[in-house]
């Protein structure tokens, strides 16, 4: 295709489809025709982000006062689902290349976590209608999988969509507060450009206005610490309730951004993308280009030299995690080693606190409680830092070891260009704990039986046997709970675990994708003979100089 061509459009994406269809990219050619397509209709995407189980897809259809999105206990969504204006009951669903429609009854089989297991399906995304005022402007509100779960794919879906972002809602919590996932996202966010981003505690109706104060200092503290000179808007919210706490004001900054901002919001959008996906194109091209210039018998090599990459990257992946299994064996030993010192130390100072306590049973259980619970939660807080860097160190390890394959592999002279120096993988301890303090509440109330037999003991008797009790129970609190936070750090270590894992994996196998197609195509090239790779040449650089002109800036007059 000449470039005289292409200049059919005044629309650089169309441009740019006309020239991915001419290149037989079709992925790219999709792509740039659905921005194209949603940017003519003066659509935006608002994602609404954060940590897995923060309520996002809840506080969605508070917002548009429809329960459109599935929601449940544990992490739900698997799929970026796209929420915009129209006709109610109705969703349409990216497969591959086409799109289905289906009842919105049917939604949670394609992007919920139950009925499309880490998007076996194949879903690219799914578009949900509704007719609801909030969206009739261009405003879109785009669900994303959570962070940190332990289904690592779900992270990688959000993050992949992150660069089609417009605007964004954080959606954090106030126990626990915004956490190292979540704010990494929100300065990625930054980084790229994203200036219009709010940040909700949700789910703030089941906290005491103490505990909403004391996470919104912690979180403004963190903001200005973690992306300063930038002011974020911070509201409460309820999932359940868009009229409750800041929910009136969330809904007033989406309409005011849609009637205000949509227009300065769709023209950077159509910018970013372009460049975005002109960029894409640009690797296939040259990479094309390479392969057309280099002698067949040097791209078969490098062809059996990618196939022996992601077989021995699969290989070491599925060996390096003994490493990570030694690991954890021997941070379980140390978290058993601390419990028990821990437990040697807390009981005489429960008993301390219990000594002088008087009362019926009843309130000794409750002074035990009262007794034991800060001694716990300080050790829990103790022991934080260094089970992190215990774990990152762990897998810090592992990373490494997987960027030394990479290393060598980058040296050999049959692989692809442009592999990065290493891999960007995350390795803190991710998942938010799940630790709560055990109270055993219905046990800290005596049955009757047990009044009973109070009553009939003497004064003396009945203190005595109130303190056993109170001591007996302080005991109890004490090992239950201290077994539950040792509990709580390994689940979450295993889960930071398999998320790593699945990032080495996932990178690493991405690595050769455009390679291998280039090597595809110049074999076939040279197979016809030297006029057909001079003629595919020619073709590549003739597409190179089309990509240029289609993305050269405007000239000014």
């Amino acid at each position: 295709m000449s470039v005289a061509a292409l200049q059919t459009t005044d629309d650089p994406l169309d441009e740019l489809a006309a020239l991915a269809d001419a290149a037989d990219v079709p992925a790219i050619a999709r792509d740039a025709r659905e921005v194209a397509e949603r940017l003519d209709e003066r659509r935006f995407f608002t994602a609404i982000v954060g940590q897995f189980k923060r309520g996002k897809s809840t506080l969605i259809n508070a917002l548009v006062g429809e329960r459109l999105l599935p929601t449940g206990v544990a992490p739900v969504t698997s799929v970026v689902t796209i929420v915009r204006h129209g006709r109610t009951g109705r969703a349409r669903v990216h497969l591959g290349d086409g799109a289905e429609v289906v009842p919105i009854e049917r939604l949670a089989d394609y992007v919920a976590e139950a009925g499309n297991p880490e998007n076996a399906r194949g879903v690219r995304a799914v578009e949900c209608f509704v007719a609801s005022p909030l969206l009739d402007r261009g405003l879109c509100l785009v669900d994303t999988p959570g962070l940190g779960s332990v289904l690592g794919g779900n992270t990688a879906e959000t993050r992949a969509f992150l660069p089609h972002v417009d605007a964004a809602v954080l959606v954090t919590g106030i126990d626990p507060p915004i956490n190292a996932d979540e704010l990494g996202l929100l300065q990625q966010l930054v980084a790229q450009g994203v200036e219009e981003i709010a940040v909700v505690l949700n789910k703030a109706d089941r906290h005491s206005p103490d505990e909403r104060r004391e996470a919104r200092v912690f979180t403004e503290r963190v903001l200005a610490e973690r992306v300063p000179g930038r002011t974020v808007t911070l509201l409460e919210t309820s999932a359940l309730d868009a009229g409750a706490l800041d929910g009136p004001a969330l809904r007033a900054r989406l309409l005011q951004l849609a009637h205000e901002q949509g227009a300065d919001l769709i023209e950077r959008a159509r910018q970013r993308e372009t460049a975005q996906l002109a960029a894409r194109l640009r690797r296939h091209l040259d990479e094309r280009r390479a392969a057309l210039l280099r002698p067949i018998d040097e791209s078969e090599r490098r062809a059996a030299e990618l196939v022996r990459f992601a077989a021995t990257a699969e290989q070491a992946v599925t060996e390096l995690r003994h490493l990570f299994d030694a690991e954890h064996e021997r941070l379980a030993r140390r978290l058993d080693a601390a419990r028990r010192a821990f437990l040697e130390r807390a009981a005489p100072a429960a008993d301390a606190a219990l000594a002088g306590a008087r009362g019926s049973r009843a309130e000794l259980l409750a002074a035990a409680q009262v007794a034991v619970e800060p001694l716990v939660l300080a050790w829990r807080h103790e022991l934080r830092p260094e089970v992190e860097q215990d774990f990152t160190a762990a897998a810090t390890r592992f990373v490494g070891l997987a960027d030394e394959l990479l290393t060598t592999f980058r040296a050999s002279p049959h692989a692809p260009d442009g592999l990065p120096d290493r891999l960007d993988v995350d390795t803190e301890l991710r998942p938010t704990s799940r630790f709560h303090f055990l109270a055993y509440m219905t046990e800290s109330s005596p049955g009757l039986a047990v009044r009973v037999v109070d009553r009939l003991r003497s004064e003396r008797g009945a203190r005595r046997a109130a303190q056993r009790a109170g001591a007996a129970f302080a005991r109890r609190l004490l090992e239950t709970n201290a077994s539950r936070v040792v509990g709580d750090y390994l689940e979450r270590a295993v889960e930071s675990r398999r998320g790593v894992e699945a990032r080495v994996r996932q990178a690493l196998a991405s690595l050769s994708d455009s390679a291998v197609d280039a090597i595809d195509r110049a074999r076939a090239a040279h197979a016809a003979g030297a006029a057909a790779v001079a003629a595919e040449l020619a073709r590549v650089d003739d597409q190179l100089a089309a990509l240029d002109a289609a993305t050269a800036p405007a000239s000014q007059p």
